[in-house]
């Protein structure tokens, strides 16, 4: 009985450090130019970063930064893992597209653009498994470049709320969305007869001047 148990814990540390190993040996230690993971395409040549055109993140990776939740490995594909406090220029977070190459700030082919399980911001944690909202290793108190929750934020112009929509301070004014005429609201009779008084005396100028000549 006691060989079979011995057996049995054999076969359950060689097979695991087999599959870890597995794992190991799929990581490189440098990418292609144009590359920041194995994921996806070059920027710089169009070509596959791993050859084979991998489009989904890593077993336990929400997007190419950190760590596998399950295999432990870098979620670039990498032997070095990217930190996750640093996003791409003009991301503050895994989500969405960057402002500044438009690319995924996730670092895939397609851009998350959901919330991770247990949150409705990237502020905090998750309520399900602690994780930091942002998708990094470091949980925001607030967003960066930010000095409140209202507007947007001045490095980054993702909202200050942490959510996809800003929230304008109290008091503050949206800006028109279509400059003109008002469509309703007092002032739209006024323009009106303002534009035919100035229509009527244009007919009158032109009027006289065909007249003189």
């Amino acid at each position: 009985m006691f060989s079979l148990f011995l057996l049995f814990a054999l076969v359950l540390v060689f097979g695991t450090a087999f599959i870890n190993s597995e794992y190991a040996l799929a990581q490189v230690s440098s990418f292609p130019t144009g590359c920041n993971s194995t994921i996806g395409y070059s920027t710089a040549t169009g070509q596959p970063c791993n050859g084979t055109a991998t489009t989904s993140f890593m077993a336990g990776c929400n997007s190419i930064f950190g760590f596998s939740t399950t295999t432990g490995l870098a979620c670039n594909g990498g032997t070095n893992a990217i930190v996750a406090t640093d996003f791409f220029p003009g991301c503050t977070s895994i989500y969405g597209f960057s402002t500044v190459t438009g690319r995924p700030c996730n670092g895939g082919i397609n851009a998350t653009t959901s919330f991770l399980p247990g949150c409705t911001s990237i502020l905090g944690t998750s309520t399900i498994n602690g994780a930091p909202c942002n998708g990094g290793t470091v949980a925001y108190s607030s967003v960066p470049g930010c000095t409140s929750v209202f507007g947007y934020s001045t490095t980054s112009g993702a909202p200050c709320n942490g959510t996809f929509i800003a929230t304008l301070a109290p008091g503050t004014t949206p800006p028109p969305s279509t400059p003109g005429l008002p469509t309703t609201g007092a002032g739209s009779l006024a323009n009106i007869l303002m534009l035919l008084g100035s229509g009527t005396m244009a007919a009158f100028g032109l009027a006289r001047l065909s007249r003189r000549s």
